[in-house]
């Protein structure tokens, strides 16, 4: 398993135990890039395991950019979602990620107009900067 950021051994609970999903993104046989996707949340609003998921950790290596490779990661958790019968994908990006924001809204994603300062997942851990929560119909 690999993780751009931290937690490891609490996500690789999680993967374990079902509430959690990591995909993995390869070109031309390297490592590009790899997304995490929850069941459930502390937030029930955004993830609660029946209706909804969360999406973290969307991280594409920097040589691997620009090849629609995060497009492709966030399609087939759109398809795995669908397929697990959740309605509904959330996801955070920094208030301050423009770029990122306006890459989210491109693929049909919409603001919720909530704001995370908390992590969902580890409510234990305070975010350093504000999250936008972003949310999509599968």
């Amino acid at each position: 398993m690999f993780l751009p950021w931290g937690r490891q051994s609490s996500v690789k609970g999680l993967i374990k135990s079902g509430e959690a999903a990591q995909f993995l993104a390869f070109y031309r046989f390297m490592y590009a890039g790899t997304v995490l996707l929850f069941n459930k949340t502390s937030n029930e609003n955004v993830a609660d395991g029946t209706n909804s998921c969360y999406f973290a950790g969307l991280f594409v290596k920097p040589d691997f950019r620009h090849k629609g490779i995060g497009k492709k990661l966030i399609n087939h958790i759109e398809d795995y979602a669908r397929k697990q019968g959740f309605k509904y994908l959330y996801c955070g990006v920094y208030c301050d990620n423009e770029v990122g924001y306006k890459w989210y809204l491109s693929l049909g994603f919409e603001d919720t107009g909530e704001v995370f300062t908390q992590n969902p997942v580890f409510p234990d851990k305070k975010y350093k900067k504000d999250v936008k929560v972003l949310k999509y119909a599968v």
